[in-house]
């Protein structure tokens, strides 16, 4: 509703689950995809949820996280690597997602969908109509997406190029461009 009425205005959400071209509508990119598998992540979610008080699950059209941002920081940190390894010996050699650790969360999703994919088709969809480029994250999931744009060969023209990074000062990062918090 806020940014729609922008011409030539490319988006994406949840990863890049949801893409809409510019001037097109919005495309679930996982709406045939089998996505049975969070039937299993949830179970070892809800395991670590009724273990870890202050914790909870999101479900997310392609995605689950489990939070632990509310629960005790040594405790919660303790779950997360314990639910990581859970995780990663049950699931990941046997299904097509991977795991994101995030701050405070772990995130379960397809390896299909990343940032940096989708923001790939959003430039070739917009190219050579395209003004310039900004991009902002505060995760290391928005780091995939920053690669992309830097090597991509249609953005030459770097002055027209901001990928902006949202967080500490001293956060290593592929973005050329910092501020500390989303206001600024």
């Amino acid at each position: 509703d806020w940014l729609g009425s922008v011409p030539n205005l490319g988006m994406s959400a949840e990863h890049g689950c949801f893409f809409r071209s510019p001037g097109q509508e919005w495309i679930n990119l996982l709406e045939k995809d089998d996505l049975s598998w969070k039937k299993e992540v949830s179970e070892i979610f809800d395991y670590y949820t009724e273990r870890t008080q202050g914790s909870f699950i999101e479900h997310k059209s392609s995605s689950i996280t489990w939070h632990y941002r509310l629960a005790d920081p040594t405790f919660g940190e303790f779950q997360a690597k314990e639910c990581q390894n859970h995780l990663e010996n049950a699931v990941l050699s046997k299904l097509p997602v991977e795991i994101l650790v995030g701050k405070k969360n772990l995130e379960v999703r397809p390896v299909s969908i990343n940032k940096g994919g989708i923001v790939a088709r959003l430039i070739e969809a917009a190219y050579p109509e395209c003004d310039f480029v900004m991009c902002a994250g505060d995760d290391k999931t928005d780091e995939d997406m920053f690669r992309a744009i830097q090597r991509n060969p249609l953005l030459d023209d770097s002055s027209r190029v901001f990928c902006t990074t949202i967080g500490s000062a001293t956060k290593k990062s592929a973005a050329d461009w910092h501020v500390p918090s989303p206001e600024q």
